[in-house]
């Protein structure tokens, strides 16, 4: 009884977080007095900074349907984006790498492919460059394109790499 108690209030621990808010906060119904105004001045200040979600939502329609050509969905990404911080930088590389010679990203829209030939020259393993095709194609297109303003802004750490 006493593991299973154990067990229940760590599964439980990851919601002791959250807080209970009055409906009043999103609605902007709270009053000055309130306890709930200073938050509710909080949630006003983060929707106001955050892009409409139609957008968004209207631009990964539309990036899903220029990775259809390539042979992936938008949905795929997950699956193959890299989880360490070593071989993000490395796809970040060769990302910048292919983004600073037009006719490597000629050659990939026309080919629909990846040049993994000439990607694997400044020192990236050809095995991280199979893995992270669809993240580095994507990544790539979504940088050229000036459709995806909201997705450009995942995109920092690649951007940074290029600069430098």
């Amino acid at each position: 009884m006493r593991s299973r108690l154990t067990d229940y209030f760590r599964r439980q621990a990851k919601f002791s977080a959250e807080l209970s808010i009055s409906p009043e906060v999103f609605s902007g119904e709270a009053e000055e007095d309130s306890p709930d105004f200073g938050l509710q001045a909080a949630v006003v200040r983060r929707t106001a900074s955050t892009p409409d979600n139609s957008a968004i939502k209207d631009e990964i329609e539309a990036a899903n349907k220029l990775f259809c050509e390539y042979g992936f969905s938008f949905y795929d990404l997950a699956a193959c984006s890299p989880k360490s911080e070593k071989t993000r930088k490395m796809c970040a590389r060769a990302v910048a790498f292919l983004m600073d010679r037009p006719l490597l990203i000629t050659e990939m829209r026309r080919t629909k492919q990846l040049p993994l030939k000439a990607l694997e020259q400044p020192g990236i393993p050809r095995k991280t460059l199979e893995r992270h095709r669809k993240y580095m194609i994507a990544a790539a297109e979504i940088l050229l394109h000036d459709d995806f303003p909201c997705l450009k802004e995942y995109m920092h750490s690649i951007r940074e790499e290029g600069r430098q």
